[in-house]
Order: structure tokens, then C-alpha cells, then sequence
């Protein structure tokens, strides 16, 4: 086995006649660093030209070479070492550039006088150089006879290796720098909230200042895919089987009640094929090609965080993992606050052990609550407010009829999806109130608490009556409605492009600051 290592030209592999050759630094009149700043540049400039000059070498300088190498025959084994001694010779002149670059800078901060290399040093070192590199080019028609030139096609090779290498680097540099960028922008413009005394890193500040609505590239999730695939398929089937065994035409107007996709269940059992053979040709080569691109996909693909957000990313899972830190939203401006837990756990108990603003239960109320309004469900179906299907798909109210009587049982479903869930709460930190100097580490900020009531024991109740009633409500008599801020925005470009600015001048803006919603009016607000 051939033994790659640099060899010294105290080695045996570079014992031959070459002639008797002082040290460099022999030839000098003192020590290297005995010379000062401006003459040391001197010596590495020399030395730099020596390296850049043995470029063209069939073999570089010996402490640069691979022991062993020359006792091999082997064309593209030599072609292979040829290659990697290259790289050291690049590396080495990089170094060595790299080494000039610092004494350049040393030299523009030093405040000492210029004193440049005697003539005679540099002439010495400058034809001991030159000496060097007679030698070497002799040995290129003699002992390395065999190894090849350094034709472009290896400098190609050697030099877009490190190419690569470099630019490798300087993607890796310009991306930590735009990280630092971002992390420092996002502070700036208050995006991001430090409230905390731990040192945050930038990737962790700039994933941030993305928002907590950003999301990182997920895995990919091929069972969820065919799922969805399913569904659509399944669609497609129903709804070919329903126009054509009923002989009517397809229509986007239908009247008849469905489940409000909020409420509606996925079934994923196989539909019955359709009556028509172009429509399952099309649903069969729709299943093939999501097949064929789930077996080409990769298994990971490109994610759309740098390395430095990855690793914040990390950093703060494990930290708010570890009960150290907490990631919350700002009360109004969308800012992302990092704060205490300690902080939003006291802020939180002052607001609910006050008792002009909550009251102690003796019991969760939730079942009574939901007794009551399942209740009111039954009225509603044998009134005939609602329909037997609607008390059935939305609040689970059964249709079978009783023993010995065409009257219905109403008894409740027991399926989990009819049962109420739980409401909960979080705090808001209402940080507007604060001035922005006052906005750091061991600050105070007011806080709300905010209840969610999407898995309460209206909810079911509520998304019924949002699309059966209150649509069409909102659809007649709330054309101009803002949905969102995005929405607001456009609102007032279309306002600036409809308008003159004669009439915009005495247009005027305002907000209101509701109290109180419709589902927790007090009785006294009604008055």
C-alpha cells in the first residue's frame, strides 16, 4: 500500500544530484522576523512569485509532494497524484496570499517608519528562487519523465475543485452576513421583541422576523397525498354518477343543504366507478401519475431556511422546550415578543384572580351547556325550524324512530366529533401601550387574555348558522366588508385610483373600538 504523506527535501524520495542549496533564510542577512513589517512583505512577495512560478512544474515544491508517489508506474494513478499535489500547490499560494493581505494591513495601521528590503537580500533570495526552479524543471525530462504535464485539462480539474470549494465558502459567508442583516432589521423595526436577558442567536431573530405564519419547507408527506388524491377522486365519481344517473345536466347552483366543509368528516372509502368509461380513464391515470411522482420525488427535498436559521430554529425549540423561553404575538402590529415564561404566568394569574373580572366555578359547566343546547336542537327540529338531515349532521341528533311508534328517539350521537371540546385562552402582550426604549429585557408589558372558542360548545351550532344565515347576510348587506388588513390595503388603492384628489381631500378615516361582541353583549349595553 502506497503511503500518502508531504515529504521534506531531507527525504529519500528527493535524494539526487540537486545542487547544494542554502535555506532561504540563510541567504537573508538576519532572521525573518527580525526584519520588520514592510521588509517581511518583501520576503513574501518573493516567495509568493516562487510558489505561482512552479505552477507550470510537472511536480511541485518537495514539501508539498506525496511520499511515495514517485515509485508508482501507473499513468492515471500519477494523473490522480499530479492532480492532488496541485490542489496543495493553490492551497499553499493561497496561504501565502492570505499571509500578504494580513502584513499589508499590519503595515497601513503601523505607525513606524517604511523600511524596505536591502537590495541585496531580495537579489539573494531572488536567485536562490531561481535556482530552485532550474532544478525542478531538469527533473521534469528526468526523474519525473513519467508523470504527466500540467496539461489544462488537470489545471481545469484542480482549480474548479477548488472553485467550488471557494465559492462554497463565500455563499456560506454571504449567507451568515444576510442573516446578521435580517436578525438586525427585524430589531429595528420591531418585528422581533427581545424581553429576555439571553444572548439570541441571529439565525433565531431572523426566522422570526419571517413571522409566526411562516412556515419551513415540511417533509414530504406521501399518505397524505394519496389521501387527498382519494377525495378528489372520489368527488369526481359521485358527482359523474349523480348528473348521469339523474339525467341532469352538472350546475354550480345547488340549493340543496350540505355540510359546511368546517364540520364536514373526510371518507376515504372507494367511491362506486362511474357509469361513463372516459371518467375513469381520467380518474385511473390521475392515481398513476401521482404514483409515478411520489416514486421520483426525493426524499428530502431543498429547504427554504440557510444554515443559520436551521440552527436557530433548533435553538429555540430546545430553549422554550427547556422552560427558559417563550414565543408570543403582540397584541396589535404582529410583532413577535421573546419573552420570560415566568412573565406570562404572573401577568396571567393577576388577571385571573381578580374577582371583577372572573368568577370561580365549582364545576366545568360545559356538558350542562351543551345538554341545553342540544335541547334546543330538538325543538327546533320538531317546530320545524331546521330539518331532521341538519339535526343530524350538525349536532348529531338521531332520526331513528322509537319501539312500536313513528316518533323519533332525538337521542344524542355518541360519536366524538358531537362532543363539545375545550375552550382555552392565551395572553396577548399589549406592548403598544409601552414607549420603544421601554421595550427591554425585565420590562412589564400590560397583557389581555384572549379565549378561543373554535373547539367550545357552540361551535358546531356556530358554523351552521355563519353558513346557512349569516352568508347570505354578509353577501347583501356587506359589500365594502375589510376581511383583513391585506384586504384593507387594497381597499384604499382602489380608493386612490378611483378617486380625484379634489374629492379624496375631504374624505375622512376612522375606527371603531368595539366594547363588546354579540356573543358576550352585557344586558345593560342593550339598553
Amino acid at each position: 500500500m502506497t503511503t500518502l504523506m508531504p515529504v521534506t527535501e531531507s527525504s529519500d524520495e528527493c535524494r539526487t544530484s540537486q545542487p547544494a542549496l542554502q535555506k532561504s533564510s540563510k541567504i537573508l542577512s538576519k532572521s525573518f522576523s527580525e526584519h520588520s513589517l514592510s521588509q517581511q512583505l518583501g520576503i513574501h512577495k518573493v516567495r509568493l512569485w516562487f510558489l505561482r512560478k512552479c505552477g507550470t512544474l510537472k511536480r511541485p515544491p518537495p514539501s508539498l509532494r506525496i511520499s511515495g508517489a514517485c515509485a508508482l508506474n501507473d499513468h492515471e494513478k500519477l494523473l490522480n497524484f499530479s492532480i492532488l499535489e496541485s490542489k496543495n500547490l493553490e492551497l499553499a499560494i493561497s496561504k501565502k496570499v492570505t499571509e500578504v493581505k494580513l502584513t499589508v494591513n499590519n503595515l497601513k495601521s503601523s505607525t513606524t517608519a517604511h523600511e524596505y528590503l536591502p537590495q541585496k537580500d531580495h537579489n539573494n533570495l531572488k536567485a536562490h528562487y531561481e535556482k530552485k526552479i532550474s532544478f525542478y524543471v531538469s527533473q521534469d525530462e528526468t526523474k519525473w519523465a513519467d508523470w504527466p504535464y500540467k496539461a489544462d485539462h488537470i489545471i481545469s480539474i484542480m482549480r474548479k475543485d477548488l472553485h467550488r470549494e471557494k465559492n462554497f465558502k463565500r455563499r456560506s459567508a454571504n449567507k451568515t452576513r444576510k442573516t446578521i442583516t435580517d436578525a438586525t432589521r427585524a430589531i429595528n423595526l420591531g418585528s422581533v421583541v427581545i424581553l429576555v436577558d439571553d444572548n439570541i442567536p441571529p439565525g433565531a431573530l431572523a426566522l422570526l422576523g419571517k413571522g409566526l405564519g411562516y412556515v419551513p419547507t415540511p417533509a414530504i408527506d406521501k399518505v397524505g397525498a394519496r389521501l387527498d388524491m382519494k377525495l378528489l377522486t372520489n368527488k369526481i365519481l359521485n358527482r359523474s354518477n349523480a348528473n348521469l344517473l339523474n339525467n341532469t345536466p352538472p350546475s354550480n347552483a345547488d340549493n340543496s343543504y350540505s355540510v359546511p366543509s368546517k364540520l364536514r368528516r373526510n371518507n376515504y372509502s372507494t367511491a362506486q366507478p362511474s357509469v361513463d368509461d372516459v371518467v375513469n380513464d381520467a380518474v385511473n391515470r390521475m392515481k398513476s401519475s401521482l404514483d409515478e411522482k411520489l416514486r421520483r420525488t426525493p426524499r428530502s427535498i431543498t429547504s427554504n431556511l440557510t444554515t443559520d436559521e436551521r440552527k436557530g430554529l433548533a435553538w429555540l425549540q430546545r430553549n422554550i422546550d427547556q422552560g427558559k423561553i417563550a414565543i408570543s404575538q403582540a397584541d396589535k402590529g404582529g410583532a413577535t415578543i421573546i419573552v420570560n415564561p415566568e412573565l406570562l404566568a404572573r401577568k396571567t394569574l393577576e388577571k385571573l384572580d381578580n374577582p371583577d373580572l372572573y368568577d370561580t366555578l365549582d364545576k366545568d359547566p360545559s356538558f350542562k351547556l351543551h345538554d341545553e343546547l342540544f335541547n334546543l336542537w330538538v325543538h327546533a327540529k320538531s317546530e320545524g325550524f331546521i330539518t331532521p338531515k341538519e339535526a343530524k349532521d350538525i349536532m348529531g341528533v338521531s332520526d331513528n324512530t322509537k319501539p312500536n311508534s313513528s316518533e323519533p328517539t332525538n337521542r344524542p350521537s355518541t360519536l366524538p366529533h358531537f362532543k363539545p371540546g375545550k375552550p382555552y385562552y392565551y395572553p396577548s402582550l399589549k406592548i403598544h401601550k409601552m414607549k420603544k426604549e421601554d421595550l427591554k429585557p425585565g420590562a412589564d408589558p400590560p397583557i389581555r387574555l384572549i379565549t378561543a372558542l373554535q373547539e367550545g360548545v357552540t361551535r358546531r351550532s356556530d358554523v351552521f348558522l355563519a353558513d346557512r344565515y349569516l352568508k347570505a347576510l354578509e353577501r347583501d348587506f356587506c359589500t365594502d366588508l375589510l376581511k383583513d388588513t391585506n384586504d384593507a390595503l387594497a381597499w384604499l388603492d382602489h380608493i386612490d385610483e378611483t378617486f380625484d384628489h379634489n374629492v379624496k381631500r375631504h374624505f375622512r378615516s376612522f375606527t371603531f373600538d368595539f366594547k363588546a361582541l354579540y356573543d358576550s353583549l352585557d344586558p345593560e349595553l342593550t339598553d
